[in-house]
């Protein structure tokens, strides 16, 4: 019987797994038996975090782009789907922390930067890869969330919680509208968040 945690047979697209949380869920999945997609704007982490996975078994198709440049990444994102066949389960895991600047630091240009990554990104990732899961009334949305936009630190705030803070919560808000615009197909969502030890 196989177990409840198999992922035998889906396909993952996991942003910005390149390196650090998204290349551990690039591991986990593939150990549990998921082809991984992964992108990330660096080639050099991309091609070993695919490595890893191919070393657990599994298929890896490395996709480069800038989650920015929407017609580009998009457009990457379906020829992925075509190599692969479909994609089951999109990781909305690229962002960044805003370089560490106190609210009157940041410019336009960080403002653009985070906005860009960590909320146009993943919306245009999303709605690229639901037309595919409509059509086959089954997936899985992983948004990863941030501890800063949970609120910590509550007594000593980082600086980087000025500015991380803002696009996360966005994430459940993407949700709950993508259970009331896919409610007739078997879609579910979660949102995974950083813990620290």
């Amino acid at each position: 019987m196989a177990s409840s945690n198999s992922l035998e047979g889906k396909t993952a697209l996991i942003t910005g797994s390149g390196g650090g949380m998204g290349r551990s869920h690039a591991v986990l999945m593939s150990e549990r038996g998921a082809d991984i997609i992964v992108h990330d704007i660096k080639e050099d982490g991309a091609a070993e975090t695919a490595e890893m996975v191919q070393k657990n078994g599994r298929k890896a198709s490395v996709l480069i782009a800038d989650v920015r440049d929407v017609p580009d990444f998009t457009a990457k994102i379906k020829a992925a789907e075509g190599e692969h066949g479909k994609i089951d389960i999109l990781v909305n895991n690229a962002g960044v922390s805003g370089k560490h600047r106190m609210i009157d630091e940041i410019d336009e240009e960080i403002f653009d930067e985070m906005f860009g990554i960590q909320v146009r990104g993943a919306f245009f990732a999303t709605k690229t890869v639901v037309e595919g899961m409509k059509q086959r009334k089954a997936g899985h949305l992983i948004p990863i969330s941030s501890i800063y936009a949970m609120g910590w630190p509550r007594r000593n705030p980082s600086p980087a919680a000025v500015i991380t803070a803002p696009p996360r919560p966005r994430f459940p808000a993407l949700q709950k509208a993508g259970h009331a615009n896919w409610r007739p197909i078997a879609y579910r969502s979660m949102r995974w968040r950083p813990v620290l030890f």
